[in-house]
């Protein structure tokens, strides 16, 4: 006749599940972007799932790509290892990196299709009820998330 367990098989039962769980998590981190990453250039490329969404250059000519996965966005400030503009780039080297999500109501928009006044953001998300929108943009080195009120002409939808 075989005895129960007791509390110290469940609490190995749940060590051993709790294991398997970081075990996945640590895969599915694998897939997380972060500074010095090296990731396609061309948009349409897909990486982990992530798709190459677009990439461009801002009004002060730093370099930028973003990645899309369902509503989740890796907006990435980057080195873009040789020419983006001719398309002679495969790769670029992320050196900062802002995780966003799309919210419910809004739109996802190209930074030059929803500007600040004169600030171009990387990407900006638009919601038309409210008129307004956030966008994120490079600064001192970073990826910096700025609101503003606005109206559809000046933040065009582009279906991201």
């Amino acid at each position: 006749m075989r005895k129960p367990d007791g509390a110290g098989g469940l609490t190995m039962r749940i060590a051993g599940l709790a294991g398997l769980l970081l075990a996945i998590s640590s895969t599915a981190s694998l897939a997380e972007f972060e500074p010095g990453s090296l990731v396609p250039s061309k948009p349409g490329a897909v990486i982990d799932g992530w798709t190459v969404d677009n990439t461009g250059m801002d009004n002060n000519n730093e370099f930028y790509v973003v990645l899309k996965k369902g509503t989740a966005y890796r907006l990435a400030w980057i080195d873009p290892l040789g020419n983006v503009a001719q398309g002679t780039v495969d790769q670029v080297a992320l050196l900062a990196v802002q995780p966003t999500v799309r919210l419910k109501g809004e739109v996802g928009v190209a930074g030059p299709d929803c500007s600040k006044g004169s600030e171009q953001p990387i990407f900006a998300f638009y919601k038309a009820a409210t008129g307004s929108a956030r966008g994120y943009f490079i600064e001192n080195e970073k990826i910096v998330m700025k609101r503003w009120k606005t109206k559809r002409a000046f933040c065009q939808n582009t279906g991201s």
